[in-house]
């Protein structure tokens, strides 16, 4: 399928498994689905993609931008309270001036189980390209697993690039705090939970704020 206006589109609305972006575009993209495995940027292409993945299931993920001054924001959740998600989030960049900012924030619940790869690649010969991938892993509950493993293929010198992962529970020091402000636990382990939700969809809610919406409330009732 190939895209040839701006806006927004759903995953859950198209069929293909590929979808090329055609030049000149500004598009917010929002997936829950298995399905799409590949996205392609063509040039000056700006895509916002947002992603909830709590179904137990594989969510593999391909984007390329392939050519000059393309731009990629990855905005993804992931969720495993009893069941296991396994996905791979691939970006290639194999134009001059792309830039890429990946953020992922897992939630592992008390039987849930994440796998998860991260992969940047950057090709050769490039010139003036930009990346950043960021991991955040919380832990709801003393078990669950969280595997990550981040892979950086880069082929080429003239780069500004990052990349950070945290593993951790929700604070017993920021609940404190929380509390001796008179909030009560739970509310105060709620207030946390939706601030790093949040932080993966907050550009949506000045897209679309009813599917914003949505999809804050699927989630939570889900955690719930």
């Amino acid at each position: 399928m190939k895209i040839t206006e701006s806006g927004l589109y759903l995953a859950s609305e198209i069929t293909d498994a590929e979808i090329t972006f055609a030049d000149d575009l500004e598009v917010s993209f929002f997936d829950d689905t298995f399905h799409i495995e590949k996205f392609i940027l063509w040039e000056n292409t700006k895509l916002k993609y947002f992603s909830s993945f709590i179904t137990e299931g594989t969510y593999n993920k391909h984007f390329l931008l392939s050519s000059e001054s393309a731009e990629l924001q990855v905005k993804n959740f992931l969720y495993a309270e009893s069941n296991t998600i396994t996905s791979k989030i691939l970006g290639e960049l194999e134009a001059n001036h792309a830039k890429e900012d990946i953020h992922i924030v897992s939630f592992a619940g008390p039987n849930g189980a994440i796998d998860l790869d991260g992969i940047v690649q950057i090709d050769e010969w490039i010139e003036k390209v930009e990346w950043y991938l960021k991991e955040e892993n919380i832990f709801l509950w003393e078990s669950g697993k969280i595997r990550w493993i981040p892979t950086l293929l880069v082929r080429s010198n003239d780069v500004s690039a990052s990349h950070a992962c945290n593993i951790e529970k929700i604070s017993d020091e920021k609940l404190f705090y929380l509390r001796s402000r008179g909030i009560e636990k739970s509310d105060a382990t709620s207030m946390m939970i939706l601030s790093y939700i949040e932080k993966i969809f907050w550009d949506l809610k000045d897209i679309d704020e009813e599917l914003y919406e949505r999809v804050i409330s699927e989630i939570i009732s889900k955690i719930s």
